[in-house]
């Protein structure tokens, strides 16, 4: 069973991994992670990414971005109209990655 933790928890484990893994930029290595089940999931047809407007958004921006790269068809849903800070503005009604 997967336990539930808190968001101090989890910020502190964030943290604690940036100061001992300084050169890896943790957003990109969960994409990676998320890209590879994804393929994983669903090995054929158009996939759709749900983007927050947090961080676990800029996740799914860059796992979007690597599905895409590995020629699949990705929509991001935009599900608040908003993409994570570091990415522009968009509508809520799903963008194709190319």
């Amino acid at each position: 069973m997967i336990g539930i933790h808190s968001v101090e928890q989890v910020r502190a484990v964030e943290r604690a991994f940036a100061e001992a893994n300084p050169d890896v930029e943790l957003m990109q290595l969960a994409a990676e992670q998320i890209t590879e089940h994804a393929l994983e999931m669903a090995p054929e047809g158009v996939i759709l990414v749900a983007v927050g407007p947090g961080n676990n958004g800029g996740d799914g921006l860059y796992a979007a971005r690597n599905l895409a790269r590995a020629g699949r068809t990705v929509v991001c849903w935009l599900v608040t109209g908003e993409g994570h800070p570091g990415h522009r503005r968009g509508s809520p009604g799903g963008h194709p990655i190319r």
